[in-house]
């Protein structure tokens, strides 16, 4: 009896306790959040401001390494190389040294960088950024081709900018010759066409707007008779065949299907459905699509150790491409050539759970190259190569999701005179891109000049990078 009282004591002292301690603890929490508050708002703020710090410095850098040059009657024209050495000495091109007085058009060049000045005004809204920008875009309207297409680079000779695909050991100071004509190799003019919109939306400057539309009408120029995409226009050899290679087919189809939102023009549409119709009567037998495709719809091979094939890269554009012109039309037989290719997929996926750039036609036998054009067995292939991907994999993907809301697709509705988008949902980042990084890192890996250096090297993607996540903390709500 004894015990029993003793525990119902202990236990009414022991809610009585309870009871008595926790108003007490929450007035201390409540107290300690109030001052925890303000602390929380203040190096909130800070880390904004630091981050705007750096993103200018940062801004300001490339400002202070762009290459321009006065032209009469076309104003101030400028750009940047794709990469430099720490000590600004060497400047990348394509894949090689430039000299200074030349520029890339090929991402992360001119165009890239363009955007992320474009970036930096809209969010500092320092006008030099723009500026610089313009500088940018008056270089496309000055240097692209008489079809309105653009090289991998310029050169900024003395009458004018001039396409050029040159570079060496030691880049010559002059090119030995000009590029008279445009290529969609690695997205390219598609990457400039897009610049100049996106400038023409800033700036309200009608003269990139005219240049973008010169350069949607480049695409419909390229376009051959059969409704594909080469690599380059004009172009003679590889370079005039149908081509996935390094995005050609799937970037046009993408642009000219933007430019018909953009404008409300028909022939825009018109075109990329033409690009969707090749591409569903230019399967490989029974297996996936080939990198290049001759006129009469046998794979073609490009240099010496990119072979006859199929492949999962172009195959996985092309069901970019029939899944998205599916969009527009609901045209049935734009998706008979899937399934059968969806199985090959399936099918070719390698032991290690990756898919080769190249197969031998019609199987799912790997095939690579040495770079005298020689088969072999992977270990032997040329380096610096991608002879796998996940490309399979994201093939397989686009058709599983393609299928799961195919019947509640609706078709696209473009007003009479297109669609005007919003230039910050347009041109701010959206995610980080290549490189990851804290705030606090990007910060301290900032140098005196304003420059991102790793490895002796400045990455415009480095930087591109590290200015999506600036923007991002920039732009995220304060702490109330």
């Amino acid at each position: 009896m004894i015990r029993k009282i003793l525990s119902y004591r202990l236990s009414f002292y022991g809610i009585s306790l309870l009871l008595f301690l926790t108003p007490m603890s929450l007035t201390l929490k409540a107290n300690a959040f109030n001052e925890e508050q303000p602390q929380a708002a203040a190096d909130a703020n800070d880390t904004k401001k630091a981050a705007v710090e750096t993103l200018r410095r940062s801004l300001d850098f490339y400002l202070s390494i762009m290459t321009k040059r006065q032209y009469e009657g076309l104003g101030i024209c400028g750009g940047w190389a794709s990469g430099y050495s720490s000590d600004l000495t060497t400047r990348m091109g394509e894949w090689r040294r430039i000299g200074p007085d030349w520029i890339c058009i090929q991402r992360p060049g001119t165009p890239f960088i363009g955007t992320i000045m474009l970036q930096g005004y809209l969010v500092l809204k320092d006008q030099k950024y723009l500026d610089a920008a313009m500088q940018a875009g008056n270089l496309l309207l000055a240097g692209a081709s008489k079809d309105g297409g653009f090289a991998f680079e310029m050169w900024l000779g003395p009458d004018r900018p001039h396409g050029v695909h040159q570079g060496a050991v030691i880049p010559p100071d002059k090119p030995t010759y000009f590029m008279e004509n445009g290529t969609m190799d690695d997205y390219v003019t598609q990457g400039a066409v897009e610049f100049l919109y996106q400038l023409s939306l800033v700036s309200g400057e009608e003269k990139y707007y005219l240049g973008y539309l010169r350069g949607l009408d480049f695409f419909l120029k390229a376009q051959k008779q059969n409704g594909s995409i080469p690599q380059a226009y004009p172009a003679s050899g590889y370079s005039a065949l149908a081509t996935f290679n390094d995005d050609a087919m799937l970037s046009v189809f993408q642009a000219l299907i933007l430019g018909h939102k953009r404008t409300g023009d028909k022939k825009y549409l018109d075109a990329a459905l033409r690009i969707a119709q090749w591409v569903k009567n230019n399967r490989i037998g029974d297996s996936g699509w080939s990198t290049q495709t001759t006129d009469d719809g046998k794979p073609a091979g490009a240099r010496t150790f990119e072979p006859p094939s199929v492949g999962a890269l172009p195959t996985w554009h092309a069901f970019m491409i029939l899944t998205e012109a599916y969009r527009w039309t609901k045209d049935e037989s734009l998706l008979e050539p899937m399934p059968g290719a969806y199985e090959w997929l399936k099918k070719a996926q390698l032991p290690n759970g990756r898919w080769a750039r190249f197969y031998y036609p019609e199987t799912t036998r790997p095939r690579y190259r040495t770079a005298d054009g020689r088969d072999v067995d992977l270990p032997e292939a040329r380096s610096g190569y991608s002879w796998q991907g996940d490309w399979g994999r994201l093939g397989i993907d686009v058709y599983d999701r393609f299928m799961a809301e195919k019947n509640e697709l609706a078709v696209p509705v473009v007003p009479e005179n297109g669609i005007r988008e919003n230039p910050a949902d347009l041109i701010l980042p959206k995610d980080a891109g290549m490189f990851r990084a804290t705030i606090a890192d990007i910060i301290a890996s900032q140098d005196s000049r304003g420059a991102f250096v790793s490895r002796g090297q400045i990455s415009n993607t480095r930087f591109a990078s590290y200015v999506a996540i600036l923007i991002r903390q920039i732009n995220s709500p304060s702490v109330p």
